[in-house]
């Protein structure tokens, strides 16, 4: 057998070799048969062009859903009147003390970046207002 130096230059076979290889490896990439949304399947380059586009289309279509019966249901009233009361009453100064106090002196309670400390510390002056 000739080596690869040793075989004669024939025009033409090097390029039809590259094509045969490209071809080979790209008929392994492509679809040859897909089920369409009715579950029929297809086999013909443009009816399988024809249902992935269709697919992507009524995906990302909006459509006219009515999810207000849904909505509501989930957001059916979980406490009574009487205890929703209760939690919107403005609490007690000794409430908020008591709240202040439990609180890990060097957590940070907001975005001000002023830890409980602060406030523990300053109960003097800034209890005052409660």
């Amino acid at each position: 057998m000739l080596s690869h130096a040793e075989r004669p230059f024939v025009p033409g076979v090097r390029s039809f070799m590259k094509t045969a290889k490209t071809k080979g490896r790209s008929s392994k990439n492509r679809l040859s048969v897909i089920a369409d949304k009715n579950g029929v399947p297809v086999y013909e380059e443009e009816e399988i062009s024809r249902a992935i586009s269709g697919y992507y289309s009524d995906l990302f279509e909006s459509g006219c859903v009515d999810g207000q019966p849904k909505i509501v249901e989930a957001l059916q009233p979980c406490i009574s009147d009487a205890q929703n009361e209760r939690l919107i009453v403005m609490p007690h100064a000794n409430e908020i003390k008591e709240a202040a106090f439990a609180i890990n002196a060097d957590k940070v309670l907001g975005p001000d970046g002023v830890s409980a400390i602060f406030f523990q510390s300053n109960w003097r002056s800034s209890g005052q207002r409660w």
